[in-house]
């Protein structure tokens, strides 16, 4: 089975809201639901729980051949005009984009919504929603057990 075809699905979804804010929760359960109807083992996060910060922010980790992150709606923190951030000390795309490895993580979130993952990169994705988190897990610490 492949990845693309489920998350292109429910990413043409929430593309149709004329605003992806807040979306995170519904495209999470939308895509769990497509996944688990595939077979393919995985699990939502909420980034409240891994970050150790007051925000919350759902996002999977699915693993067919390889484990992979999906996140949706990770644009929504990227910096935008006119706009204060709230929730974080920079903006969560702005770190993540801070070594060639996260950027390119953060590039292949924003155009499949989706990407290989391995501990260091899933440990930049965190880290960017909080810069002060230490890596104090790997991606098999809080997979489906």
């Amino acid at each position: 089975m492949e990845l693309k075809p489920i998350v292109d699905k429910v990413k043409k979804e929430i593309e149709k809201a004329p605003e992806i804010d807040g979306l995170c929760f519904y495209a999470a359960n939308n895509l769990k639901y497509d996944l688990d109807s595939e077979n393919i083992e995985s699990e939502i996060f909420n980034i409240r729980d891994l970050a150790d910060i007051d925000f919350d922010h759902y996002f999977i980790l699915a693993k067919l051949d390889n484990d992979y992150l999906i996140d949706l709606t990770y644009s929504q923190f990227a910096r935008k005009k006119g706009m204060n951030i709230r929730f974080f000390d920079n903006w969560p795309e702005e770190v993540l984009k801070s070594t060639k490895e996260g950027e390119q993580l953060l590039n292949n979130l924003i155009k499949d919504g989706y990407s290989l993952i391995n501990d260091d990169l899933f440990y930049q994705y965190i880290h960017s929603f909080n810069e002060k988190i230490e890596p104090f897990f790997t991606i098999e610490d809080v997979k489906i057990r």
